[in-house]
């Protein structure tokens, strides 16, 4: 039974040896095609690149859609990137301080991740 992601040809061509290192695979690949990306919005024709000078929430932190989540800085202004869905940061791709290219990813959410926060107490 092959995964969507496999089947579309996006195999890894190294299969892990055991379970534990199934969760490093993910870190680097994003398998998890549900995961949402967060982009650099392209703001401004001038504007080719921002620097990261906040993250909002850490991964693994619950967020709401519309709310600010990163600040960026650009040679104009210093800009807040929103959330584009509601669930859990799942991943930190640009940490502060590094320079990202507009429409790059710098984070992921997953959208799935408010059923689970919401359940359990």
């Amino acid at each position: 039974h092959h995964s969507a992601a496999l089947s579309r040809g996006m195999e890894l061509h190294h299969t892990p040896k055991d379970r534990g290192e199934v969760v490093n695979v993910i870190y680097f690949h994003s398998l998890n095609e549900q995961w949402i990306p967060v982009t650099m919005p392209n703001m401004d024709l001038t504007v080719t690149e921002a620097r990261v000078v906040a993250w909002l929430k850490h991964e693994g932190d619950a967020v709401r859609q519309s709310e600010p989540l990163l600040e960026v800085e650009t040679d104009k202004a210093v800009v807040s990137i929103e959330t584009p869905a509601s669930g859990r940061l799942a991943r930190v791709l640009a940490p502060v301080g590094s320079v990202v290219k507009l429409t790059e990813c710098v984070g992921e959410i997953d959208p799935v991740g408010m059923c689970d926060t919401a359940g359990s107490r």
